[in-house]
């Protein structure tokens, strides 16, 4: 999966630095729905809000309704060295996630 499409690629990219930020940004987008798509145009303000509250939060509709949320580790000199990620099935099709939730 592209890097920006998983919650743990999202807190990556967000602490990366902005030479590999420009490179993701590049790259074309996803073309699959529901695979966690963020376009261009919506990713600088996605990783923001990545460094903002330290974690991210994707959910996916196709291939199977599944949430992903992950979180930086930091070293001992506080830098980025890790993101944590768990992955956990979604609700049935029939729920409707609220426009802009987490």
């Amino acid at each position: 999966m592209p890097l920006r499409t998983t919650a743990g690629g999202q807190v990556l990219l967000a602490y990366a630095g902005p030479e590999l930020e420009a490179e993701i940004l590049a790259q074309p987008a996803p073309t699959e729905r529901g695979a966690g798509e963020v376009s261009a145009t919506e990713l600088p303000a996605a990783l923001a809000g990545v460094k903002k509250s330290g974690a991210a939060v994707v959910r996916l509709t196709q291939p199977s309704r599944t949430i992903y949320v992950a979180a930086l580790i930091h070293g001992a000199d506080s830098g980025a060295v890790a993101a944590l990620s768990v992955v956990v099935p979604g609700p049935p099709p029939h729920v409707q996630y609220p426009r802009g939730a987490p």
